[in-house]
């Protein structure tokens, strides 16, 4: 008898079920390969925003001033420009100068404004505000810049703000600041820009910080692309299990194709399950006077049991038998009993 029951039970299964095995391995392993190759030819992928046909608008405001009175630090008729600080009896008259710059090779129309603001405020809040414009243009331009000057008197200035300081007294304090503003309309894009600075006023200086205000226009463009870093298993995982299930597809098909030589694995399946019921020993043709062949080992099993008969099996003939008196009911290779009967 066999030492590998479970290696009888694969070739039975496989003889009884191998086409259909067969074709379910194959139909898996075709799908799960096709499965594959759709996810690596489908990456996954994600939606970017490209900031197309961009353009930069910048305005900045210099001050530059002439010298015009005594000084020992300067020469008369010296231009001094963006000074940390102007020194009023040298330079009483600044100039404040705006200038921006637009994208060239097109038509840009740019309305620029300086304007003179006062502010007074207490504990930071503000009640009383005035603004005066010093200068404004409006120009269109195809080089790319558009310049605004105005000059503005200091000496004056402080005259005009004494009365406004005195009312005020310390109940708050005055700011002056110099703002600007930048309209720009391009082939593309319309906005403005707009920012203050102070001035900043003593006895003998005054200060103006330069300002610079800038925009980026820009047109917001999505597209999709494929993501840099993906995990490999998602599809080699699903191609691995399908070649898998082909290889076992054709596994099966070949066993299946030699399952005529597996005439005794049924046999042997039940010589396993029923050994407490058979024994071995040696068969003659002289037993018995009625001889019934069986068609199977578990039907001569069977009568076994119910005639409380143990089967006999014979090795050298590969014959199994139940001797019950004058009958002997037999199943197996070539029949000592139809071999003599024959005869």
């Amino acid at each position: 008898m066999t030492s590998f029951p479970g290696v009888a039970r694969a070739k039975l299964f496989i003889s009884e079920y191998g086409p259909v095995l067969a074709v379910c391995l194959a139909i898996i392993g075709v799908i799960t390969i096709g499965w594959a190759g759709w996810i690596y030819t489908h990456p996954p992928t994600t939606t970017v925003t490209d900031n197309t046909n961009k353009q930069t608008i910048q305005s900045t405001l210099q001050t530059s001033a002439v010298v015009t009175g005594d000084s020992a630090l300067y020469r008369q008729g010296d231009r001094v420009e963006n000074q940390p600080v102007y020194f009023l009896s040298a330079t009483p008259d600044v100039v404040l100068t705006v200038q921006t710059n637009v994208p060239d090779e097109q038509t840009v129309q740019v309305d620029q404004r300086i304007e003179l603001v006062m502010q007074a405020s207490h504990s930071g809040e503000i009640f009383w505000n005035r603004s005066r414009v010093l200068e404004q243009e409006v120009s269109t331009t195809s080089d790319g810049t558009v310049t605004t000057m105005t000059e503005l008197n200091i000496t004056q200035l402080r005259s005009q703000i004494a009365p406004v300081q005195a009312e005020i007294g310390s109940a708050g304090s005055l700011t002056i600041l110099v703002s600007v503003t930048a309209s720009y309309e391009t082939n593309h894009y319309s906005g403005t820009l707009n920012d203050q600075t102070p001035l900043r006023l003593s006895e003998r200086t005054y200060t103006i910080d330069q300002l610079t205000l800038e925009t980026i226009e820009s047109t917001p463009k999505t597209r999709e692309i494929v993501v840099p870093s993906r995990d490999a298993s998602a599809y080699t995982l699903l191609a691995g299990i399908g070649v898998s299930a082909l290889l076992g597809a054709g596994t099966i098909a070949g066993l299946y194709r030699r399952r005529e030589q597996w005439g005794a694995v049924r046999d042997q399946l039940h010589q396993n399950r029923y050994a407490e019921w058979i024994s071995e020993g040696r068969l003659s043709a002289e037993h018995g006077d009625h001889h019934v062949p069986v068609e199977s080992l578990e039907n001569l099993v069977d009568i076994g049991i119910d005639q409380s008969k143990r089967v006999i099996y014979d090795s050298e003939r590969e014959v199994y038998a139940v001797l019950d008196g004058t009958f002997v009911y037999h199943y197996g290779g070539e029949s000592i009993w139809n071999r003599n009967e024959e005869e």
